[in-house]
């Protein structure tokens, strides 16, 4: 654990081309096409001015970046959710579903 970091937010993204906090990299161009990632970078630099670590969730095992509180945002994808779900750690906080399970077999709506 960081010292004097009380609190890391995870997002686990719904497509592992976001992993490595490319979620919140604009120097990715091909996804920062129309400043898509706009809303994400707003997000994490609000959060970390006032003292949340913020990351994309597949750094939630990496012990540099885990905290005294560690909150996890889910997208849908079942991986790292299963994984998550047994650290006694990590509060698991939210669900955002982008697709359907019809449309996207391999979201968490069918656990």
């Amino acid at each position: 654990m960081t010292p004097g970091r009380n609190i890391s937010l995870f997002i686990d993204p719904f497509s592992y081309h976001f992993l490595r906090d490319h979620l919140f990299d604009p120097s990715v161009e091909k996804f920062n096409s129309a400043n898509i990632l706009a809303p994400r970078l707003f997000l994490q630099d609000w959060l970390t001015r006032r003292g949340v670590s913020v990351h994309t969730a597949d750094h939630l095992l990496e012990e540099k970046f885990v905290s005294a509180r560690n909150i996890f945002v889910w997208f849908g994808m079942r991986e790292r959710y299963r994984s998550a779900a047994k650290l006694p750690n990590v509060d698991r906080s939210a669900f955002f579903a982008f697709e359907s399970p019809a449309a996207e077999p391999g979201t968490g709506a069918r656990l």
